[in-house]
């Protein structure tokens, strides 16, 4: 039996047909296989290039998915990818309900964002949701929140940590050990 994984550029190629020759290759690839595994970030992906890349309508992009859906080969997280057809035909972003869903099923009781939109169309689809608030607003919000207070860094140990759990009691998340510096806003 053959199973694969999906990438979303073969996807896209296949829903967009922007490149004949790559589009034959992934639909022959497709064809010969038994299960084609479509991860949750690919699917995010392809929603994203969809629109942004190809300015596709939520409503084509919804038909798309769904089409995917129905594919008796595809194996996918049927109601994460519900969720965030919901959010999406709703107006709002497809990987913020695959998120809220996701978040859920892993023990979350309520999403938190910044994201306006998202906070308010979630809780219309079942997903309780609270909007944060910065006190401070425009270039130095984006700033601040990457650059100050207590971080955990998930890439090592904090010092005197157990490394079982890296930096226990701090409250924030940074992805990177640098800490980035606010641009000049000097002209030169």
């Amino acid at each position: 039996m053959k199973k694969l994984t999906l990438d979303t550029n073969v996807l896209v190629r296949i829903a967009v047909l922007d490149d004949a020759k790559q589009a034959r290759t992934a639909a022959t690839a497709l064809r010969e296989a038994d299960v084609l595994a479509v991860p949750l970030p690919v699917l995010c992906e392809l929603v994203w290039v969809l629109a942004r890349g190809y300015h596709k309508s939520p409503s084509a992009i919804a038909g798309a998915m769904r089409r995917l859906m129905n594919s008796r080969k595809v194996a996918l997280n049927r109601p994460a990818v519900d969720a965030g057809l919901a959010v999406l035909e709703a107006g709002g972003d497809f990987a913020d309900g695959v998120a809220a869903w996701e978040g859920q099923w892993l023990g979350g009781s309520e999403f938190v964002t910044f994201d306006r939109k998202a906070a308010t169309l979630l809780p219309r689809h079942g997903f309780p949701t609270r909007l944060l608030h910065s006190p401070i607003s425009g270039r130095r919000r984006a700033w601040f929140r990457h650059t100050q207070g207590p971080t955990l860094n998930i890439s090592q140990a904090e010092p005197g940590g157990n490394s079982a759990t890296p930096g226990v009691g701090r409250e924030t998340i940074s992805l990177s050990s640098a800490r980035p510096q606010m641009p000049s806003t000097r002209r030169q």
